[in-house]
Parts: C-alpha cells; structure tokens; sequence
C-alpha cells in the first residue's frame, strides 16, 4: 500500500516569518523566499513605482499566514544589499534607497504611530513641523516598511487615539506625492474595515495611498506547493490516480489536475473552506501551519487518504471557541 510518505516530502521551513528576521537571518529569508507569479507580478508594480522621482503610499493586503512579512522582508533586503532583481529595473540600477522597517507588534497600542515611525529614524526632537522634520529625515529616496498597520490601528485604545494615527497616516501619504519617500504598509483589512473613518478622510487616505495589493489564496497555494509540500520524482502518475478516482464521486466539481496536483494532499472542499475562514487565523495559526501540521499527521497513512475539512475544526478549534460567531457551531460539531 502506496503512502503519503511515498508521494511527498514536508520541507524543514520557519513558519513564522517575522519582518526583523531580515536582520537576524537574512540569507535565510532570501534562500527561501517563493516568487510566485502573484509575488513577482507585485514586485514589479512595486519597483516600478519606485522608478519615479516622487514616491507613493502602497498596502499590502493577505491573511496571516499569506507571507507579507516575508515579502516585506525581502523588499528590504532588496532595497539595503541591492540583490539582482534589480537589474530588472533599469529606473533603480543606479538608486541609493534609504531603507527603514517597523514592525508595529514590538509596540503598545498606547504610543502613536507617529512617535513610532519617527523613532525608527532615529529622530527624538519634538515635532513642531511635520512637513520641515520629515524634509530633513527624507533627505534622499527612502522606503518606509510597516508591518501589521491595520492590526495596530484595530488596537488603538480611544476613537480620538485612532484618528490621530489616521491622520498621520494622511500627511505621510501626502508628503511622498512631492517627495521620494516609499511608504510600504502590510494590513490584515483594508484601512477602512479597522474603525469607523469618514467618508471624507478615507478617501483622502484611498488617493494617497493609490497602489492597494491583495495576496490572494492563489499565492498560497503556490507556496504550498513550492515550499512546503514537496512532491518526490515519480510522484505525479500516483497523485493523477487519486485525481481521477476522486473525480468519480464529485464528477461536477470543477476541478484541474493540476489544480488538485499543487494543493495535494488536501481535499479540494478543503481548500475552498480554508479560503473562507480568515477570521480563525492568527500569527501562529493560518494556512501554512495547518498544511505543515496536518500533512506531517498523515505521512504514515495511504497516499488517498486527503486532509478533509473537518481536520480545520479540530486545528483551529481553539481559535472556533473565541470568536462570537463560531462558537455556536463548534458546540453543535460536539
């Protein structure tokens, strides 16, 4: 009997990727960094803009899990030891960027944004000018990275707290348009979905922040199959046979091989159900984890036996239980 173990092998990777693991193990994050279609075809967008004289406000929207932090981290490293993507823009060959980075869950909810960003400068004066400090901080292009904005402004703790933080937020966007500051911002929600803004201030921080990029499931998948789950040689005539076999009882499922091929060993509903159920996820516990855990669960067990959906309930349970709108269902499942 063909196992699970004959077919793939689960590759020894941090599941975790924090944006100051770019200091700590930099050529760990560049060795195991993913170019999928989706991260490369964002990359490009992003370098390009950086091409341009005056800079700009981008987000950067995925789940936990999605590898923002990772991305982040490699822009980084891009930007600071000019790695040889670079050479695909011929607007940056030449470019020295300033690189700073901040990783806003080292920080209370308590402290401003602004305290934070300038501290990460190294500037501690009293502001009594924004728009004269930060023409002295930006003194050539320079890339500001912020990781997890949305979950830090989520947190705030006074709606007064909140709307300073979004009206800086505001200025900086304001101030790239005229000078060559990059603002690169990870989110878990768009801004907009973090408080109650009005409609006047979110539009001003929707044009000031114009380059909006989504991580879709699709990049997951692809890291799946790329980073975590590694199919041995040989393997695809054994996983086509599931395929097919799995195709007669769900005949109208629509479905490729080679959708199903990157995904293995997960049930396609699983995938589909995953996809859904963002709320259940946390920094220790998305998409990723629950692979890597579950197909190490099911390495001794026969090659057509898939990670089916309820597999999510028993990962996340924990997770089910604390949240107001689940929990009803994960007493029901019990």
């Amino acid at each position: 009997m063909e196992l699970l173990s004959d077919l793939i092998d689960i590759a020894d990777v941090k599941l975790v990727i924090e944006l100051d693991d770019a200091d700590k193990d930099p050529d760990g994050i560049t060795s195991s960094f993913v170019f999928t279609d989706e991260i490369r075809q964002s990359a490009d967008i992003i370098l390009k803009r950086m091409s341009g004289d005056n800079g700009c406000g981008i987000f950067l929207k995925g789940n936990y899990g999605s590898g923002k932090s990772h991305f982040l981290s490699y822009l980084y490293l891009l930007l600071k030891n000019r790695l040889p993507l670079l050479e695909d823009h011929p607007g940056l060959k030449d470019r020295d960027f300033k690189a700073v980075k901040v990783s806003l869950v080292k920080y209370p909810a308590s402290r401003s944004l602004e305290d934070i960003l300038l501290s990460a400068f190294g500037h501690a004066a009293k502001v009594i000018d924004r728009e004269k400090t930060f023409s002295e901080i930006v003194d050539r292009h320079t890339v500001l990275i912020i990781d997890e904005l949305s979950e830090f402004l989520r947190s705030k703790p006074s709606p007064s707290s909140f709307y300073e933080d979004i009206r800086f937020l505001q200025f900086l966007g304001e101030f790239s348009f005229h000078n060559p500051l990059w603002i690169i911002a990870s989110l878990q929600e768009w801004i907009e979905e973090t408080g109650h803004i009005s409609s006047s201030i979110f539009n001003r921080i929707k044009d000031r922040y114009p380059l909006r990029i989504n991580l879709t499931s699709s990049h997951i998948e692809d890291i799946i199959d790329r980073r975590i789950i590694i199919k041995k040689p040989g393997a695809g005539e054994s996983i086509k046979k599931i395929f097919f076999e799995l195709k007669k009882y769900y005949p109208y499922l629509p479905l490729k091989y080679d959708d199903f091929k990157k995904t293995y060993p997960l049930h396609p509903f699983t995938v589909r159900f995953l996809s859904g159920l963002t709320p259940v996820f946390s920094q220790h516990r998305g998409v990723i984890h629950f692979v890597f855990s579950e197909a190490h669960r099911m390495l001794d067990r026969p090659a057509d036996e898939l990670i089916t959906p309820d597999a999510i309930f028993d990962h996340f349970e924990e997770r089910i239980r604390e949240i107001p709108e689940y929990s009803p269902f994960a007493r029901v499942a019990i």
